[in-house]
């Protein structure tokens, strides 16, 4: 059990005991006491509640101020470890000007960010000598003494940013109590760098320190720092202007694995300035804006042969506002790192255009995860290459997306508003009024880590590394289920959204050859209409995990779409034009997560409703959808409300009622919306049959009274239209015929009707295969030849009504012909079609126009072509 030793605060209170499931659980133990402060004089009492639960306590103690105001409460955890009790004490963003004196003596733990301690004060330490990690980030302090720190012999871990610390204010010696220190964040919320200011002479004295976070001053090397494995310098948050870097800026930390730099203003690395860290894991230098894609090989030469370089961050290194509007990446950018063993690259908005087949077999074949997102890639098969060459055969995370958007120059401030709102945002205290919930002892360590600031500004590296555990990418766990490719490739998270049309042709034709594809992000690519055949797009996809396809301005799914996709977790559909969910989902055994948010759904039809009560896990998202209240969606409405909590986000979804009202599903009155639909349908239901009924019979009386009215209407009609029609004088067509024939009777054509018409019947004909224009659409000629022309000659075969296209032809001549009112088609009967392969298209033109049939006996093909050329001319 944990012990209170608390020696200003006397016992006095009450307890009670529980059992509860065979569980010894202590509810509440209340003490009472004055704190004697300010002179002497009792200003307040301390109130401590505790609570024991499987090893771990927790309370709260409040704390009071010298004029006598409550501010706050600290939030107090315990958990035992090895029989010892240890105290996480939260005292963040409580307005306290300095260190509570009534905390716990075994904390090891306290969290004093965001308050308004103006100076340390090192008798503060003497209760807590068994402190391991403190945090006094946010505060107002302006200097460190000597002896501010003193008996925190035991501290590991000290956040000292976001102060107002000059460096020159910080004693020679304030550090050298810290005999255990191996992570000190000095980064600090100055907005500039003094002209004298330079690094603390004070880091001499941290022996062990392995993580230094500290402000980028100048071109001056560091303290002499030699333990030292990781370095962040980053103007993420703080202070970062190094202008200028050579290889003598290292020299007092030549042990440094971990190097950030990243936004630090730096224009110039000289060559081989990296070549003495000779343990160098991972590098960042992103958001050197001034630095350009010219300075990488300056930056890579003193990587060249590097075997424990891992990670390597090249993202916006190039601001075409300075430099050309575009960058390329050649084979000497690249040329030094081609025997180096990285494994995870990213070289983001960086402006290229273009890279070097060359450059791209010098990259380390050491690479799993490479991000070149939000470039301009013009031209190349890049990305396909990637894939199939084998050149990176150890890829697995590959993300090419955000192609499409055009780079704009960078000229704002570093740090503009909407970058400072964010990192005040990211900064923002939380304050609570009761307990944090229970904990667990193996949570301990990272509810500490959470109060610094550094964690709260990740890196990319941990960024991708999150993706990368949070999709399970990289555990070579995926079972193939394509035998029959050969080498195929090792990636497993590809992400193309928002690209250029070329590459997505390209990606389709090349799924087959990614069989072990888990994550993929198409959104944002226009695929509404190549998804329509979308089987044959993702069908070979039999490993995916999570899909994308959000954002594409799809309005139908075929049905058998993801029939394929067995293992698919997620489905992401949002921000589209769906209406209606026709794709399968039966197949889908593994779906726990379905996202439609923001479609054009007024329900979700019986089919759906009964596949998603087979996936017991399923959460599916129709948020910002057009759900109607109307009573033809009652048993919609009614299977929600037995199942909402297979929603995500139902308190956002709305249904609107006729009135445009509105409502949450989360808050719809069901049971009064269903009485008000069942007594409503009833009455429409006798209404609609009765007038139906009633129109039923007075039309049938109608017909059957006016019947030969009706007849000699439409004989009439016809005849005032028809009968003296004739075609206007002044038009002149291009050609005489359009002979619309199928591709296998093109040899009778050409043989045959050519020479018997054109040649011999001096009849100009309009022949698709040697007269349609080359580059224009197919339909665009179809129509031009028709109405250019002053007939349509039709070869009617079998192969002519299998023939789409020959199909197509018929239909356009005989709309023309129903619109200008020319007699437009003339019909070859060349050969015997039984009547019921016939369209009834075919059917009808056969019984209103009188046809020519192709004759079986040559004797008779003379008088055959005379009748047909008299035919045309006689209509000419």
């Amino acid at each position: 059990m944990c012990k209170n030793n608390l020696p200003v605060c006397t016992e006095t209170g009450y307890s009670k005991l529980h059992i509860s499931n065979q569980r010894l659980v202590l509810v509440l133990l209340i003490t009472f006491t004055d704190i004697v402060t300010c002179n002497g004089n009792v200003f307040g009492k301390c109130h401590l509640t505790r609570q024991i639960n499987d090893k771990t306590s927790e309370f709260y103690a409040d704390v009071t101020a010298c004029d006598g105001d409550v501010v706050g409460k600290c939030d107090i955890t315990c958990y035992i470890k090895d029989q010892i009790s240890e105290y996480y004490v939260d005292c963040s963003d409580r307005n306290l000007t300095d260190v509570p004196n009534n905390l716990p003596t075994n904390t090891t733990c306290l969290n004093m960010v965001g308050n308004k301690i103006s100076e340390i004060n090192g008798k503060s330490w003497q209760r807590y000598k068994l402190l391991k990690t403190l945090s006094l980030a946010r505060n107002r302090i302006d200097r460190v003494r000597t002896g501010d720190f003193a008996g925190l012999s035991l501290l590991e871990m000290l956040d000292l940013s976001l102060n107002q610390i000059r460096y020159f204010n910080i004693g020679r010696d304030a550090f050298r109590p810290l005999e255990k220190l191996i992570y000190l964040d000095l980064k600090q919320g100055l907005s500039n760098i003094s002209i004298n200011e330079t690094y603390p002479v004070a880091l001499n004295n941290l022996h062990h320190l392995h993580t230094l976070v500290i402000d980028g001053l100048g071109t001056q090397a560091l303290p002499h720092m030699p333990n030292l494995m990781e370095l962040y310098m980053s103007g993420e948050y703080g202070r970062c202007n190094i202008p200028h870097i050579n290889e003598s800026f290292f020299e007092n930390t030549l042990g440094v694995q971990n190097l950030f730099l990243s936004k630090c203003l730096i224009r110039k690395i000289e060559f081989n300035t990296f070549k003495s860290l000779r343990n160098i894991t991972s590098l960042d230098l992103s958001w050197n804006i001034n630095l350009g894609i010219e300075s990488v090989p300056n930056i890579t030469s003193g990587l060249n042969g590097s075997k424990t370089l891992k990670r390597l961050n090249f993202n916006t290194l190039y601001d075409h506002s300075q430099f050309d509007f575009c960058s390329s990446l050649n084979i000497d950018d690249v040329r030094y790192l081609s025997n180096t063993s990285i494994e995870l690259a990213t070289v983001e908005n960086n402006n290229l255009v273009r890279m070097d087949i060359a450059s791209v077999i010098q990259w380390p074949k050491s690479i799993k995860y490479l991000s070149v997102q939000h470039n301009m890639f013009l031209y190349g098969n890049y990305t396909p290459y990637l894939i199939l060459s084998g050149v990176l055969n150890n890829i697995v995370y590959l993300d090419v997306s955000h192609m499409a958007a055009s780079n704009r120059p960078i000229s704002t401030p570093r740090y503009s508003a909407s970058v400072k709102t964010k990192q005040e945002e990211k900064l923002q205290p939380i304050t609570y009024e009761t307990c944090q919930p229970e904990i667990t002892v193996s949570s301990y360590h990272s509810l500490c880590m959470s109060m610094f600031t550094r964690n709260q500004f990740p890196d990319y590296f941990q960024v991708i590394e999150d993706k990368l555990k949070q999709h399970d990418i990289g555990t070579d766990s995926i079972i193939i289920d394509t035998p029959e490719i050969h080498s195929p490739s090792k990636l497993e998270y590809l992400d193309i959204s928002d690209n250029l049309p070329v590459l997505i042709e390209r990606m389709f034709e090349i799924f087959p050859k990614i069989p072990k594809l888990k994550v993929l992000n198409v959104s944002r690519n226009y695929l509404g209409y190549p998804l329509y055949d979308g089987d044959s797009v993702i069908g070979h996809l039999k490993n995916i995990r999570t899909l994308d396809l959000s954002d594409n301005k799809i309005i139908y799914l075929m049905p058998n779409i993801f029939n394929n996709l067995t293992k698919l977790e997620n489905l992401h559909l949002s921000q589209n034009k769906i209406s209606n969910i026709t794709f399968e989902l039966s197949h889908l055994k593994n779906l726990s997560y379905l996202d439609l948010e923001g479609n054009s759904l007024e329900s979700i039809n019986l089919a759906a409703r009964d596949a998603f009560d087979k996936l017991p896990n399923i959460k599916i998202n129709i948020a910002r959808n057009n759900l109607k209240c109307v009573c033809e969606n009652t048993e919609f409405f009614l299977w929600v409300e037995k199942h909402k909590d297979k929603f995500a986000k139902i308190e956002e979804t709305y249904c609107t009622f006729k009135n445009s009202t509105s409502v949450s599903l989360a808050t719809l009155h069901y049971d009064q919306f269903r009485l008000e639909c069942s007594s409503y349908l009833t009455l429409i239901l006798i209404a609609s049959l009765s007038v139906l009924f009633f129109i039923i019979i007075l039309i049938s009386a109608l017909v059957y009274r006016f019947r030969w009215n009706l007849r000699y209407l439409y004989y009439m009609t016809k005849m005032k239209l028809f009968a003296d029609y004739q075609r206007m004088n002044d038009t002149e067509y291009e050609k005489d015929v359009f002979v619309s024939y199928a591709d296998e009777d093109r040899g009778f054509v050409i043989q045959q009707v050519k020479c018997e018409l054109e040649e011999k019947g001096e009849i100009s004909l309009l022949i698709h295969d040697r007269d349609f224009r080359a580059g224009e659409y197919v339909v665009d000629n179809i129509l031009r030849a028709i109405t250019s022309t002053r007939r349509t000659l039709i070869i009617l075969t079998k192969d002519f009504v299998r023939s789409k296209w020959c199909m197509y032809e018929l239909n356009m001549a005989r709309m023309e012909a129903a619109d200008t009112g020319r007699n437009v088609l003339c019909v070859i009967l060349k050969e015997d079609i039984p009547l019921k392969h016939l369209p009834i298209e075919i059917i009808d033109v056969l019984q209103k126009k009188t046809y020519l049939e192709y004759p079986t006996i040559e004797d008779n093909l003379q008088g055959f072509w005379k009748r047909l050329r008299a035919t045309l001319k006689n209509k000419m």
